[in-house]
Formats: structure tokens, sequence, C-alpha cells
């Protein structure tokens, strides 16, 4: 959920593909905005809170990466087509998590689909948006995307194999931009483990900065948030919030309840202790 203004929130239905709006001081429910789009990214606000942007792909069935959204006129525009590779290999964008992250640079955006190794600079110029360049993460710790990786994604012999797809990636889960412009990324590696229904999620993450003109990354720094865990991060200037959630035997029962908790961490960037590399960036366009 993420409010709307000073006055309401939203909350995603992604089964009927709509936002319900409440008021934010009683919680009455005042009605409801159908949507395109798949389960949702990044949601970013404008300077003066009347406008959004969300990073939630109208793909498979549509083009579209995210959109534009005014409440104030009810006016929604899609932006960004889903890139080729995409289109052409839908099994390859499921594996992604069907969500875009967005952070804002300049007066362009950062654009990325959590299953690529490219970050993409977009630009709002045009009808749907414009693709203005693209750069790399380096890696050194976490896992490389494989060559083969579409052929990986499009196997579908049994359950056991679709499990194991996760295993040949790393996604970018959050960029968060920080004051002094520079921004953090955090990459997550999953595994599956067991046999359908009863698999376990073990989840590994990483934490980069990338420099303000985009042209430099101090990458994989280990997290340590617990696995097997779920959590869901974010990040406010240089604090870094994880919001986890496990499962517990419960006092008295056989039965497991969910135990939940937020940890907070301070992000300090020691430049001289860093290996820089670079990204690519600018390539050509």
């Amino acid at each position: 959920m993420f409010p709307v203004g000073d006055s309401l929130v939203a909350v995603d239905d992604f089964r009927d593909l709509a936002f319900e709006l409440f008021d934010k001081e009683t919680g009455e429910f005042v009605g409801r905005r159908s949507r395109d789009g798949a389960m949702g990214g990044t949601v970013l606000w404008s300077a003066a809170g009347d406008t959004l942007w969300l990073g939630f792909p109208d793909f498979p069935g549509g083009d579209f990466s995210a959109f534009m959204w005014v409440p104030r006129t009810n006016q929604l525009r899609h932006l960004w087509r889903v890139p080729r590779i995409f289109r052409d290999h839908p099994s390859y964008f499921s594996m992604g998590g069907l969500g875009t992250t967005l952070a804002r640079w300049g007066d362009k955006f950062l654009l990325d689909f959590g299953a690529l190794p490219h970050l993409y600079v977009v630009a709002l110029d045009g009808r749907d948006g414009t693709y203005v360049d693209s750069l790399r993460i380096p890696v050194r710790r976490r896992r490389r995307i494989d060559d083969n990786i579409v052929e990986i994604a499009e196997n579908r012999t049994d359950a056991r194999t679709a499990m194991r797809r996760y295993s040949y990636l790393s996604f970018l889960a959050g960029i968060y931009r920080r004051a002094d412009g520079s921004y953090l990324l955090v990459h997550t590696e999953m595994d599956l483990e067991g046999t359908p229904p009863a698999v376990e999620r073990r989840t590994d993450y990483y934490l980069s900065v990338l420099t303000a003109d985009l042209a430099q990354a101090c990458v994989d720094t280990p997290l340590d948030l617990g696995s097997p865990v779920s959590s869901i991060v974010n990040a406010r200037g240089d604090t870094l919030f994880a919001l986890l959630q496990r499962a517990v035997a419960g006092e008295g029962t056989t039965e497991p309840r969910a135990e939940t908790w937020v940890k907070r961490s301070l992000i300090e960037v020691d430049r001289d202790a860093c290996e820089w590399a670079s990204t690519g960036f600018p390539g050509s366009r």
C-alpha cells in the first residue's frame, strides 16, 4: 500500500487489478481505481505529491513496464515498453518477480527489471517514454547471469526444474537515492529447497553503492539479514530498513506461527576502502 496525496491510502488489489482507496485518517473506504499491470514494484511521487510513477508492468498481455498516475484527474499513462528479450521470452520475465524498480535521476529515471543485468536510464519524452542509455552493475560476489538463461527459464519439464531456475539469477530488489546523490542498491539471491508443496526459501542479500554520475560502483557487500528468512527491504538516506518474517513453532501447539520484526542499519560508505569498478556509463546511444 502507499499514500496518495495528503488524504488517501491506496491498497493494491492485484487479483482484481485495482487500487482500493481509503481515507488516511479514518480508514473509511472511498473508492477504487482499476489499473493494468502485474504485481507492483516501486512507487514514486512528484515533489508536489500530485503525480505518481508506479513500477506495475502490464506484461504479459501488454507491452509497458510502468505507468504515471495523476489522481486528481484520474489520468493514467503507460510508460517504457518492456525490453524485447522479455517480449520474446515471457518466462524469463516472470522469473524476475513481475515488478519493476524505479528511482529518480535528475529529470530522468533509473529503471530495472530484476532479472536483467542492465540498469536503464529512461525519460518521459514522447508519448510512451524513451530509453536513453543503459549501464551494468559490476558483479563481484553475487551470481553472474548465465549465458543460456532464456533456455533455463523456458525449461518447464517438472516442478523441481522450475524451482531450480531461481538459483541461476541475482535480482535487483531496490534502488534508493542517498543525500549526496549516490544510490544504494540491494540485490537478492534465492534458492528453493525441498519437494513441492513443502518448499523452503533461502535468500541472500548484497548491498552496492552507485555514484551519482552512474559511472562507478562499489559492489556486493553481504547483508546479514539471516536466512532462511522473508524480508522487505527499503532505505531512506543512509538508513536501511528490513521488515523480516519467519515461521516459528507455536507455543503449546504443533502449528507454526509468523514472527515479524524490523531491523534497521546505518549504512556508512568508506570511499577509500571501496574497490570502485566502472559501469560503462555513459555508453553509446
